[in-house]
């Protein structure tokens, strides 16, 4: 698990790093990066997939909820856990898809809990499935796949690491594969990973690639229901 930490004053990056190497890490393998300048972040960001970030809000320049918009949109996966001095941001927080919100002094029950929700949230994601395509079998971690598309007699599967064609004629059978993870099916031959989706419009959503993926007009009101859904759960 990839943790980056960063806050503009050097002793609240080391004392978030002390909170969790002290902390039961449930056999994962903690890897920590700290930071100082929000800038240092991004650019270790590009090369790196953090799993959870621990993100300060007031710093010089840009301030936290810009640099998580920026993060998100490169990694929606990513767990991020604002923390600060400051209520005012709560509302902004959460409209990114903020996990969670800590307010400074960090009490260490609340951080515990937290962490081990995070964790919980980490491992849910990072699930593999294995699905057949062209060449075998191949596994595929669940925050990877952006959408799943049928067409015709083939259905293919859109990843971060590339495109892959698959040998099932509809997407029934995968669908049932991705039950109760964040997939939603907006029409017959479109599964997407929620975490994607930028805007959601009249009829069609707009995933943060670029591409615009139409709404079925017979489901929509459910399906929308269940993408708002979907975000009121990353409040909780």
């Amino acid at each position: 698990m990839l943790i980056g930490i960063c806050d503009d004053e050097l002793c609240c990056v080391e004392e978030i790093k002390e909170k969790i190497m002290n902390l039961d890490a449930q056999n994962l393998e903690i890897e920590i990066d700290c930071f100082v300048n929000q800038y240092e972040l991004l650019e270790s960001a590009v090369e790196k997939k953090y799993n959870l970030i621990y993100l300060d809000i007031e710093m010089e320049g840009e301030n936290g909820i810009e640099i998580a918009k920026t993060l998100k949109k490169n990694n929606p996966t990513c767990i991020i856990i604002f923390v600060t001095n400051y209520d005012q941001y709560v509302s902004s927080a959460f409209r990114i898809e903020a996990f969670q919100y800590l307010k400074k002094p960090i009490d260490d029950k609340v951080f515990q809990e937290e962490f081990e929700r995070a964790v919980e949230e980490y491992k849910r994601l990072n699930k593999v499935k294995i699905f057949k395509v062209k060449d075998g079998k191949r596994a595929f971690h669940l925050d990877e796949i952006i959408t799943i598309e049928s067409y015709y007699n083939s259905t293919l599967i859109k990843t971060t690491r590339g495109i892959y064609s698959t040998n099932y004629a509809n997407l029934r059978k995968i669908k049932k594969e991705l039950e109760g993870y964040d997939f939603l099916q907006l029409q017959s031959g479109y599964i997407v990973n929620m975490h994607y989706i930028a805007t959601v419009k009249y009829r069609e959503a707009t995933l943060i690639t670029g591409q615009t993926v139409p709404i079925s007009l017979h489901g929509y009101k459910k399906i929308t229901e269940k993408y708002y859904e979907f975000l009121e759960s990353k409040k909780q």
